[in-house]
């Protein structure tokens, strides 16, 4: 089945965009309990240059994950046994290692309300499945040139 889905969506994953050589890997935790859309999201990801995309299905684990080694940017579906999306980003918010971790949403359920709740608690962007597959990718390449440059900034002493 996972197999079936990498040949249906390479197309749309495209080939990899290049990053400078000399960036330390741009690190992604996708977390999601549908085995077929980690594999999908992990494909789009992990075609991006420079990336390094790794999964999990367990929200428990990725807020483990996340609290001993953050990662850049963390994609989180909502819809999920143990704890929702929503759980797991205000867990990630309440810890002072993990507050201003960039996180991107994807949801199936088709609700403002929600989505409004997601952006209040500083996610980034909220995607409706089924879920548009090149605005996803130009999101993550969004969000890593926007950390790159902020991490530069610092770097330089304009913070």
């Amino acid at each position: 089945m996972l197999e079936h889905a990498f040949r249906e969506f390479a197309p749309f994953a495209a080939g990899p965009i290049e990053a400078d050589g000399n960036d330390p890997p741009f690190r992604i935790l996708i977390v999601d309990d549908d085995i077929t859309t980690l594999g999908i999201l992990r494909l789009v990801a992990g075609r991006i240059g420079n990336c390094e995309c790794e999964i999990e299905s367990s929200p428990q684990a990725a807020l483990a994950r996340c609290q001993a080694d953050p990662p850049d940017l963390l994609v989180v579906d909502h819809v999920m046994p143990e704890m929702t999306g929503l759980t797991l980003v205000n867990s990630l918010r309440a810890d002072p290692r993990t507050s201003s971790l960039a996180c991107i949403a994807i949801t199936g359920l088709h609700d403002p309300v929600l989505a409004e709740l997601l952006r209040e608690r500083g996610v980034i962007r909220v995607f409706f499945k089924p879920l548009d597959i090149a605005a996803f990718r130009s999101e993550i390449l969004l969000v890593r040139a926007t950390l790159r440059t902020r991490q530069s900034r610092e770097a330089l002493g304009h913070g």
